[in-house]
């Protein structure tokens, strides 16, 4: 979740402390069981069909014919840029 939505779903929000997780159940059926015992839904919700695209606005004539452009403008010679000083790039700190 934290790679994800840069959220810590570990880290406590009422005093900060980490939580630990205390187990990861895979099994179908037992994860059925849990969901019926607490009264939540063990089906997943249906799927909604796909839109199409957006709807076009009716043409009204002759697109707008762009002026014709000549060659790109000149910037006018400057002297050198100047250079600026090197600096060290922030640390952040993640905690994986």
């Amino acid at each position: 979740m934290l790679r994800v939505s840069a959220k810590d779903v570990l880290a406590s929000l009422r005093c900060g402390s980490r939580r630990h997780m205390l187990a990861a159940i895979a099994d179908g059926l037992v994860i059925r069981r849990i969901l019926t015992h607490l009264g939540l839904p063990t089906e997943p919700p249906p799927v909604a069909p796909a839109r199409g695209p957006p709807p076009v606005a009716p043409a009204r004539g002759p697109p707008p014919v762009a002026p014709a452009r000549g060659p790109p403008p000149v910037a006018p010679a400057r002297g050198p840029l100047p250079v600026a000083p090197a600096r060290e790039p922030p640390q952040r700190e993640f905690a994986w």
